[in-house]
């Protein structure tokens, strides 16, 4: 999928990863091209905060 997207963005002029991030969001052509995405991932990293001594941010506590 992020390769249909680097192509069709380099053949439409759009080069910077800002651009492409907009463009991903506001034109119908590129979201045509990240249709098949059906799932969304989350990462499940742990982050040990400086606040305290064993404070973790789980990847499962993340929710929209």
């Amino acid at each position: 999928m992020l390769l249909k997207i680097m192509l069709y963005s380099y053949m439409t002029n759009v080069y910077s990863s800002r651009k492409i991030e907009l463009a991903l969001r506001a034109n119908i052509n590129f979201m045509r091209l990240t249709s098949t995405l059906k799932q969304i991932y989350t990462d499940g990293t742990k982050i040990e905060a400086q606040a305290g001594s064993y404070t973790f941010v789980w990847g499962n506590s993340i929710k929209y």
